[in-house]
């Protein structure tokens, strides 16, 4: 790997040392644009909870070497809000990792 690729997200003593393990805290959550409706939020969410509480999909996922975790998409929004609620520095960092296209 080369040097300079991976750049921290805490920069000084003085921010959130937490905020490293954002990344691994989050996974790969699902998003929809804003504005969707919440019977649609809701139906997704209810889903992949359910799914990633299913035996069959767990097994699955195993064996082909994958891990299975959930976060719920309030936790995942409670970590976000409290990235941007953090040092200006850290948001910018934060941003650059975490681009949606």
């Amino acid at each position: 790997m080369q040097r300079g690729l991976i750049r921290p997200l805490v920069r000084t003593p003085s921010d959130n040392p937490e905020l490293r393990a954002i990344p691994n805290r989050l996974g790969r959550p699902f998003v929809a644009p804003p504005g969707s409706p919440p019977e649609v939020v809701a139906a997704y969410r209810q889903a992949f909870r359910r799914m990633t509480q299913d035996r069959e999909f767990v097994a699955e996922a195993e064996r082909a070497g994958l891990e299975v975790s959930w976060v719920s998409g309030e936790e995942c929004l409670r970590i976000v809000q409290e990235v941007l609620a953090s040092s200006p520095s850290v948001v910018r960092v934060f941003r650059e990792f975490f681009r949606f296209q």
